[in-house]
C-alpha cells in the first residue's frame, strides 16, 4: 500500500511530540479534520492521514482509503516538496 515512508522532518529530528499537534493544527486550518480514533488528521479528499497520536507512526503520512492511492501519492509529494516532510 505504502511506498516509502514520509514523516515529518521536525519531529524526525527532534522527537517532540508537540511539533506534531502544531502541524495537525496547521493542517485542519487548510481543512484537515481531526480523526481521534484513528490517531491523527485526515485529509480533504479522504486519501491521506498523517498520525499523530499512534505509535510507531507518529508523524508519518499514510494512505487511508484503499481506492485513493493516487491522490495519496499526489498528496505525499506535494508535502515532501514543501519541505515540511521527507521521505
Amino acid at each position: 500500500m505504502m511506498r516509502g515512508k514520509a514523516i515529518l522532518k521536525s519531529f524526525k529530528e527532534t522527537r517532540n511530540h508537540d511539533v506534531l499537534f502544531e502541524y495537525g493544527r496547521l493542517l485542519e486550518q487548510q481543512g484537515w479534520k481531526c480523526i481521534p480514533i484513528e490517531g491523527g488528521y485526515l485529509s480533504p479528499d479522504g486519501s491521506t492521514i498523517f498520525i499523530c497520536m499512534r505509535t510507531p507512526y507518529e508523524g508519518q503520512l499514510l494512505q487511508y482509503s484503499s481506492g485513493g492511492e493516487e491522490s495519496y501519492l499526489s498528496q505525499v509529494k506535494a508535502m515532501v516538496e514543501s519541505g515540511d516532510f521527507t521521505e
